[in-house]
């Protein structure tokens, strides 16, 4: 008799639960450690007292604010401003954004506002059409 053998497959299926634990190196993590700690003494070691620099002076210069108007006379000009103690505001104005004019007259004079609303009189100026630059200087 001739036997012939089939090999057996057989599936099992077995349901476990297991929690899979990862031991991190020890050597990493002393390696972090002491690489952070050799970057925090370079940083703080070589460091000084903080220190913020202000300026004391600042000046904003517009664009044309009357761009697209149609302006027959440039009477006045307001300032409205909450200037704290000790900074001072000043103003000047041009019709070509090169030759600056106070109120008066003079050539690169200032105004000065002060604190809540200051309306500056142009008319002395006797500017007209739709082209007014100013600029405006903070310092303490």
């Amino acid at each position: 008799m001739n036997f012939k053998s089939k090999p057996v497959t057989r599936e099992r299926r077995v349901k476990t639960t297991e929690t899979l634990r990862v031991i991190p190196d020890s050597r990493s993590g002393i390696q972090t450690f002491l690489t952070l700690a050799i970057f925090a003494i370079g940083f703080f070691a070589f460091s000084s007292q903080a220190q913020a620099d202000y300026y004391a002076q600042g000046i904003l210069e517009s664009k044309n604010m009357l761009s697209g108007a149609t302006v027959t006379a440039i009477n006045g000009f307001q300032i409205v401003a909450t200037i704290p103690a000790g900074t001072t505001v000043s103003v000047k104005f041009s019709q070509d954004k090169v030759n600056y004019y106070n109120s008066a007259g003079v050539k690169e004079g200032w105004d000065t506002a002060v604190n809540g609303t200051t309306n500056v009189n142009l008319s002395g100026l006797a500017w007209t059409g739709g082209i007014l630059f100013y600029k405006l200087q903070l310092w303490r």
